[in-house]
């Protein structure tokens, strides 16, 4: 079954599926949002059910690597969560659409059901002072994240994925070609991690850097090499865009 698919039955599930967000994409918005938060407790929900049957080491070993493999892939989509906040100026959201956003992920049974329905987008511009002065603040506030990280998100977004700058003009990526692979790209939060990265790795670390180790050190472009213990102590988190194999 894939994605379309599984969008597709949940929605007939709940009475038939909504007419389509875009052409080619099964079902409404809301329907596919509601799979995603299916989906995410289904993940949950079997891992839970997995590493509680201590029978098997296999088992328990495939287990760790399927959910550190997702835990990495999630780093990726971190990035164009931000971007689509920023794209849509959802920093402008007024307090109860968000609280009613709160609402559901406190609470998703209702929203799952089909018994409760998304928050309608705003039909106009707001007025008066906005929730959040902008994207940095609103995913600070509302995710819970310190504004560094908020920060490295939109940079990232902006040096690997293609997007619109203050005035409306159409920007390239910075770095194309990597993109594409980010899908796999692990994010490095732990010093262990990073000094553990073999020669021949890249990186982008948390000052929007393009970094590659080469004999235990980080060679950046403009700058002299450091070592990779150094570069783990100040330029966390980091996302691998190429891993060595030395």
């Amino acid at each position: 079954m894939n994605t379309e698919q599984f969008i597709d039955r949940l929605a007939r599930e709940r009475g038939g599926p909504a007419p389509h967000a875009r052409p080619g994409h099964p079902g409404s918005r809301a329907d596919r949002v509601r799979a995603l938060l299916a989906v995410e407790e289904l993940f949950v929900g079997l891992a839970t059910d997995i590493a509680a049957d201590h029978g098997s080491p296999t088992v328990a070993a495939l287990l760790g690597m399927i959910t550190e493999r997702a835990h990495r892939r999630i780093g990726f989509t971190q990035i164009l969560a931000a971007d689509a906040a920023r794209s849509t100026l959802a920093h402008e959201l007024p307090a109860r659409t968000l609280n009613h956003l709160r609402g559901i992920i406190s609470d998703p049974a209702g929203f799952l059901s089909g018994a409760e329905a998304l928050p309608e987008d705003p039909y106009t511009v707001p007025s008066g002072r906005p929730q959040h002065k902008d994207t940095p603040e609103f995913l600070q506030k509302v995710l819970g994240i310190n504004l560094f990280e908020a920060r490295d998100r939109i940079q990232a977004a902006d040096a690997l994925l293609p997007h619109t700058d203050v005035n409306g003009i159409p920007e390239p990526a910075r770095y194309p070609g990597i993109a594409g692979a980010l899908g796999k790209a692990a994010t490095i939060t732990e010093r262990e991690q990073m000094e553990a990265l073999p020669d021949g790795s890249a990186f982008i670390d948390s000052a929007d850097d393009i970094g590659t180790v080469h004999l235990g050190k980080v060679w950046y472009p403009e700058t002299a090499p450091i070592t990779l213990e150094r570069a783990a102590g100040r330029f966390l988190p980091a996302r691998v865009l190429h891993r060595g194999s030395a």
